[in-house]
């Protein structure tokens, strides 16, 4: 019997994490580098931590509070207000880092070549913080974590002709970036760090904790970041210039304006952030870019829509549904209305209206795992109470059909437990064949079951098609059937790392096929050029030809 804790308990408890996260690095950052900044970038940095702690406050008090109260304040949240101030932090510290390029005449040009690409990388940051979607940056996991390592690697060599006290500096700016990244982009790989949050023994907490490290991390890191571009700056002006005080104030307020309001900000979201396209239907209505969302659960489809007529959308809703490839079959779908509130304009000439629509659908149980599926869009107008399918004039796009657009392909994957034995053969793609069950005996003009396990330690980007050969141990005739590993249900491009499955084949044995003993062998062949995979056995010798051998196999009329 689980013993609940009470939501007051649950909220000490994230007050009291956020203590555990702040206290240290805060104490030690105030006596190591608070004291020598400028007296304003003091005052600033001790604001900027102190709206750390009335958000994080906030955000819990939400729990009692009105909708629109957890899309503003909760830090699980993208695009709101603790989002919104971490960009912030991020471009104040750019402009700061700008300033001490442009500031630092008298030092070496590595100097000031470093200060500059620190304000370029820190206002990236911002942007992929509230603007971009770090999915369109191909292996952002990879990209993120090589730009640190070329800072450290430059702050390291900056740092042995440095005196003590710009030392720390650098110090602290590579600790920040690391708690940053850590928060950013770490926890999450890491789920076990933080698994007690939400379950210690027979106590679990309604809402697992662990947003609140992640977040924490993020915002602390950054900050710390932030007070040791802010330090380099008072070495350089004790006494900042009245410009330089104005603008380090002012610049917040202008990143939650820009991310806010900006038609350039929004460009950037309709341009990096989605996926382009263009979809044109009958009436006028064209879908210019889209995005998936996956979340637990569920995922989401967001639409970028455009139309010279705002009458256009009268009537208009889209469906989506999950469908299965083989058998055709919707799983899930939804519905809505178009929506015809303008979310942003473009900023190019001719001004262009840009309509955004999110469509929610459930993922179903696991019954449809590991099945190729299909996300199919269309587009209805209601007339006389009919929804009519509308046609589409020209797509960029698959089409399943002239009114169902394919907007992408999944898999529902299953966690699989780690095997403790050798696989029959390896393949090199990545793929294993586990093992493989058949009949000793069987008779010609029959059906020969055969069962074959997988697994894939990669995710597949091609397709393969698996063969079965027999060889006649007398004649030396072959007979050979091809079929995919798993049948129609699941294409090995649709394979992901983890998968474990089987699939009973039921070849048809020719009557006329020759009577006597068969070596059964198989093997996998790429579709695109028609070449085998080479494979091994458990010993890791080469497979001859790539075939590997499953047995003998005893055929009678």
């Amino acid at each position: 019997m689980e013993i609940i804790l009470p939501e007051q308990w649950s909220v000490a408890a994230i007050r009291a994490t956020v203590l555990l996260i702040y206290a240290p690095a805060v104490v030690v950052v105030y006596f190591r580098l608070m004291p020598g900044l400028a007296r304003p970038y003091r005052l600033f940095g001790t604001l900027m931590l102190a709206a750390h702690f009335l958000i994080v406050f906030f955000q819990e008090d939400y729990a009692n509070g009105l909708y629109i109260d957890k899309l503003l304040w909760n830090v699980n949240r993208e695009g709101n207000i603790p989002a919104i101030l971490s960009g912030a932090q991020l471009f104040v510290a750019s402009g700061a880092a700008l300033a001490v390029a442009a500031l630092s005449g008298g030092q070496s040009r590595l100097f000031r070549l470093y200060w500059v690409g620190n304000s370029l990388l820190l206002l990236a940051f911002g942007l992929f913080e509230n603007v971009l979607d770090r999915a369109i940056l191909i292996n952002w996991q990879v990209v993120f974590p090589s730009l640190g390592a070329v800072v450290a690697l430059f702050s390291l060599r900056l740092m042995r002709v440095s005196t003590r006290s710009s030392q720390i500096k650098y110090l602290s700016l590579l600790i920040g970036l690391t708690i940053g990244a850590v928060g950013s982009i770490g926890l999450e790989h890491f789920a076990w760090l933080y698994e007690p949050c939400d379950k210690i023994g027979l106590v679990r907490d309604g809402d697992c904790l662990s947003y609140i490290f992640e977040e924490g991390m993020e915002f602390l890191g950054i900050w710390i970041v932030l007070i040791a571009v802010l330090g380099f700056l008072s070495d350089l002006e004790q006494r900042p210039r009245p410009l330089l005080r104005i603008t380090l104030f002012l610049m917040p307020a202008v990143w939650f304006i820009a991310v806010l309001n900006s038609p350039v900000i929004d460009y950037l979201q309709l341009r990096y952030s989605f996926q382009q396209t263009s979809l044109l239907y009958e009436g006028g209505i064209e879908i210019i870019g889209y995005r998936i969302n996956e979340e637990e659960n569920a995922f989401s489809l967001q639409l970028n829509t455009d139309s010279e007529e705002w009458a256009a959308y009268s009537g208009v809703g889209y469906s989506l549904h999950l469908v299965d490839q083989a058998s055709g079959r919707s799983l899930a779908s939804t519905d809505d209305n178009a929506s015809r509130r303008v979310n942003w304009e473009t900023p190019a000439w001719p001004r262009r209206w840009i309509y955004q629509q999110t469509l929610n659908l459930s993922i179903p149980a696991d019954k449809h795992a590991n099945r190729a599926l299909w996300l199919l869009l269309s587009l209805w107008r209601e007339q006389n109470g009919e929804h009519i399918p509308q046609k589409v004039l020209s797509s960029g796009l698959p089409q399943l059909s002239d009114t169902q657009i394919i907007v992408g392909e999944l898999v529902l994957p299953v966690e699989s437990p780690a095997s403790s034995t050798a696989p029959l053969s390896q393949f090199d793609n990545g793929f294993a064949l586990v093992s493989a069950s058949m009949p000793q005996q069987a008779k010609t003009g029959e059906t020969l079951p055969v069962t074959f396990t997988w697994r894939a330690s990669k995710s597949g980007a091609e397709e393969y098609v698996q063969f079965l050969h027999l060889k006649h141990e007398e004649t030396g005739e072959w007979w050979v059937y091809d079929q995919f590993p798993l049948g129609p249900r699941l294409p090995t491009r649709l394979w992901y790392n983890g998968l474990l499955d089987n699939e009973t084949w039921q070849v048809s044995l020719p009557g006329d096929l020759a009577p006597g003993s068969y070596e059964m062998f198989t093997g996998l062949y790429r579709v695109s050029d028609l070449e085998r995979v080479p494979a091994s056995d458990k010993n890791g010798e080469a497979w001859r030809d790539s075939r590997v051998l499953l047995g003998t196999l005893s055929i009678a009329n």
